[in-house]
């Protein structure tokens, strides 16, 4: 979720093996104005208004035929060399139409610009949940000591809060634990308390694949 602003852009991919538009960045709305761009239910646009669309232009998850071709959701083919497999599968599906380098060189410099046009703090939200993904919890910790441990770490209850440090197991430390190893890409309920920083469509709805966790697309984010 970015700082108050009304605009959504565009960065293309080759496509028919024209590259002519290949990190080309468009912008499809004035500042003035505002779209309904994220789709969260039950949230009345509030966060539409407050947050900035970046559309990278990309087929997403990919399905591989028994003949090896790789078809997208309308069963068109991608090249292999345009194609990114992932470690582990993301929403179910483990290759993913891949961003060009134009793309992410061109999606970087606009994240610079808007970050300082419009005071967003592009080391929230996604980059802090990257470096999360590598911790693990000590063994043998009581109840209390999980809620505290958790806190310390960042994570999070159902309800988007840090945890009650009361000792008393519910859903939000249940849900806090299931957090631990889970892709920073994944749905964060964080998104809905309006949470600042770089998020994905993917973290504030589940039914979304949009940004997946390519390796290039990690690396530049990190390096915000």
């Amino acid at each position: 979720m970015g700082s108050r602003s009304y605009t959504k852009w565009t960065s293309t991919s080759t496509r028919d093996g024209d590259s002519s538009w290949d990190g080309v960045v468009v912008r499809c709305f004035p500042e003035s104005q505002w779209a309904w761009h994220l789709g969260a239910k039950n949230t009345n646009g509030m966060f539409d208004k407050i947050s900035i669309g970046i559309e990278i232009c990309n087929y997403g998850y990919l399905n591989k035929s028994k003949t090896g071709q790789f078809l997208t959701y309308v069963n068109t083919i991608v090249p292999e060399d345009q194609v990114v497999e992932l470690s582990k599968p993301f929403r179910g599906y483990k290759y993913y139409h891949k961003y060009t380098d134009n793309q992410l060189n061109s999606l970087r410099q606009l994240l610079v610009y808007l970050g300082v046009k419009f005071n967003i703090n592009l080391k929230l939200g996604l980059q802090e949940w990257i470096n999360k993904e590598s911790l693990i919890m000590p063994n043998g910790l009581s109840v209390l000591q999980q809620q505290q441990w958790l806190n310390h770490c960042g994570f999070v209850g159902k309800n988007g809060k840090h945890l009650s440090e009361d000792g008393s197991w519910g859903e939000n430390s249940a849900y806090a634990v299931q957090s631990i190893g889970r892709s920073a890409f994944e749905f964060n309920p964080l998104t809905l308390t309006g949470y600042p920083g770089v998020w994905t469509h993917s973290n504030i709805r589940t039914d979304k694949s949009d940004c997946s966790p390519q390796p290039n697309l990690i690396t530049m984010l990190m390096s915000l």
